[in-house]
């Protein structure tokens, strides 16, 4: 039998989560006669710094044990809502708030389950597993809602990081990446999505690989504070200063990922006047509603993209190899053209790589100096750095498979996305990915946390991915 010190009855390590953050670090608790004396990170497990733990979850012993820390039910007693208007919370026992609410959660349920809602204030999955999926079970409700975190959580960066990369965030391939651009994002600092293993990930790049961040951001904290170089900005301007970085590349350098673009993305699609896709048969209709997955191409359940009379109506190119216009997907083009103007049935039209080059050269280095406050000279140099450190046209051989290698990543969350325009200013950083062809490819911008969009059985979640044409 152990031998333990006198009055030590229980002496023991819980493994469980940490709850301090959506990270949710695995981690060990030391048990004491009951008490909890010390939280230290899981060496074994892959979720958090394979034995690290941030300050933050090392300190959850003052959330647990903190004498003001709320440990009974609140009534709301003034029934007036405002700014400024007190609550006036008044604390009542368990019994009381059980006599409240089971009655009428009991009535509601017997009329329509459905007008139960289940509403969580940050997306973790300590809520999720214990909270969401329990009340769905017990209550027979799938009416769900994620409030509080609003703008400054990711209502820009999420969907587009969804329609780009079909995932939930974004993050540097810190394994292979050589140069990774900030946006007011602290990924692999401390903070952000699985911070732990990024933190652990983007410190032995430093440390091994000469791997080198420059962070845009108004504070020289977080990202600032750990980056090889931080450049001021004015906040809300970041789209301004990566939008000259794009037009540095593709107008001033003339560099981008042909291939990449070519057989990867949509820049060849042909645009109308209008500026839609030239089709096959004419313009595409709308958006209806659909439930199966062959009705919905690809798309989540509810919503279709319907083109035409039929799924053949698909977006045409320009063939520079045979001088003509072809079906996107067409087995026999010879060379995607990026550039030019072509005329199909009386209708002229451009690639979309072509349009998007043009729009580009609004955005001068100096306007964007101009508005952000960074140096001309600063962007200028940086969006150089960056083309030469994505190596286009470098390959790396992994587990037998040879793949492009495009050690060059920029990306964007809650602080330079909390923003007017926030939308567009993450689609710009995407965009800025996309030309050098480091989207998820090793050492570029990768997809994180995949497995929210992939509809795995037993999740419930939509399964939901970028489709072409």
């Amino acid at each position: 039998m152990e031998a333990r010190k006198p009055g030590i009855y229980e002496d023991k390590w819980v493994g469980t989560m940490c709850g301090r953050c959506y990270g949710c670090c695995a981690i060990r608790v030391h048990v004491v006669n009951g008490v909890a004396v010390e939280i230290a990170g899981e060496p074994d497990s892959t979720r958090g710094a394979s034995g690290g733990l941030c300050a933050k979850g090392t300190a959850g012993l003052q959330v647990l044990y903190d004498p003001n820390r709320l440990n009974v039910p609140l009534r709301r007693t003034n029934p007036e809502k405002g700014l400024y208007a007190d609550p006036k919370w008044k604390e009542i026992t368990w019994e009381e708030a059980f006599d409240e609410i089971v009655p009428r959660m009991k009535k509601i349920m017997s009329e329509n389950p459905q007008k139960l809602i289940f509403q969580r204030s940050v997306l973790r999955d300590t809520f999720r597993a214990f909270g969401e999926e329990q009340f769905k079970k017990i209550f027979g409700t799938t009416s769900f809602t994620a409030g509080g975190a609003g703008l400054h959580c990711g209502m820009g960066a999420h969907p587009v990081g969804g329609m780009v990369h079909s995932s939930w965030s974004i993050i540097p391939d810190f394994r292979y990446c050589n140069l990774a651009l900030f946006f007011g994002s602290s990924k692999g600092v401390g903070s952000g999505h699985t911070p732990m293993a990024a933190a652990r990930q983007h410190a032995e790049a430093k440390a091994r690989r000469g791997y080198k961040s420059i962070s845009f951001d108004p504070m020289c904290n977080f990202s600032g504070g750990k980056a090889s170089e931080w450049v001021p900005i004015i906040p809300g301007t970041d789209g301004a200063v990566v939008l000259a970085m794009c037009n540095v590349i593709v107008n001033e350098l003339g560099i981008w990922d042909d291939t990449y673009l070519k057989t990867k993305t949509n820049a060849s699609y042909l645009i109308g006047p209008d500026g839609r896709y030239v089709r096959e048969k004419g313009r595409a209709r709308g958006i209806e509603r659909a439930t199966t997955p062959a009705a919905t191409g690809g798309g989540p359940p509810g919503m279709a993209l319907h083109i035409g009379d039929d799924d053949s109506n698909k977006p045409l190119v320009w063939d520079a190899g045979d001088n003509k216009a072809k079906v996107y997907d067409d087995p026999g083009i010879k060379d995607y053209a990026l550039e030019g103007s072509y005329e199909i049935n009386g209708v002229k039209c451009q690639p979309a790589f072509q349009l998007v080059r043009e729009h580009l050269k609004e955005y001068t280095l100096e306007m964007a100096s101009e508005v952000s406050t960074v140096p001309t000279e600063t962007i200028h140099r940086i969006a150089t750095e960056f083309v030469e450190a994505a190596s286009i046209g470098s390959t790396i051989t992994i587990d037998g498979h040879n793949l492009p290698l495009r050690p060059a990543s920029a990306v964007i969350f809650r602080g330079g996305q909390g923003h007017e325009n926030s939308h567009h200013t993450c689609y710009a950083v995407t965009l800025l990915n996309q030309i050098v062809g480091a989207a998820d490819v090793p050492g570029g911008t990768l997809g994180l946390g995949p497995a929210r969009s992939l509809g795995y059985p037993g999740t419930g979640n939509f399964n939901w991915s970028p489709y072409k044409g």
